[in-house]
C-alpha cells in the first residue's frame, strides 16, 4: 500500500492500519486461492471472507481505517451516512462501526 500512499501516511503507521482492516476476517490470510478440483489450472479467489460476507469489505475495511486515522490526526469527527440496497451499505457500516467516527 506504501506505494499508493506516498508519504501522506509513514509506512510506521500505515502497516497497522492495514493489519487492523482484516483482523475480522474469517480466515487469517483474508482473501483465499483455491484450485478447482475439476482443473489444475484454473483457481477461485474467494472475496467472501470479510464481516458482512461481501467482497466490499476489502476495500471498505481500509477505507474505514483510512478515515479513522485521518480524522485523528485533523483531530475531527465525522458522520458517515450510507443508504444503499444491498451489502454495499452493510459492508460500509461495518468497516466503521465501533470507530470515533460517527456510523
Amino acid at each position: 500500500m506504501s506505494l499508493f500512499v506516498s508519504d501522506d501516511i509513514p509506512r510506521e503507521d500505515l502497516k497497522p492500519l492495514v493489519y487492523k482492516s482484516f483482523e475480522a476476517f474469517g480466515i487469517p490470510e483474508a482473501v483465499k486461492l483455491r484450485k478447482l478440483s475439476s482443473s489444475k489450472s484454473i483457481n477461485v479467489c474467494e472475496l467472501w471472507h470479510g464481516p458482512t460476507l461481501s467482497f466490499k469489505d476489502l476495500s471498505n475495511r481500509f477505507l474505514g481505517q483510512l478515515l479513522q486515522y485521518i480524522l485523528k490526526k485533523r483531530k475531527e469527527h465525522t458522520f458517515v451516512l450510507v443508504g444503499t440496497s444491498g451489502d454495499t451499505g452493510s459492508s460500509a457500516i461495518e468497516a466503521v462501526k465501533g470507530s470515533d467516527t460517527r456510523a
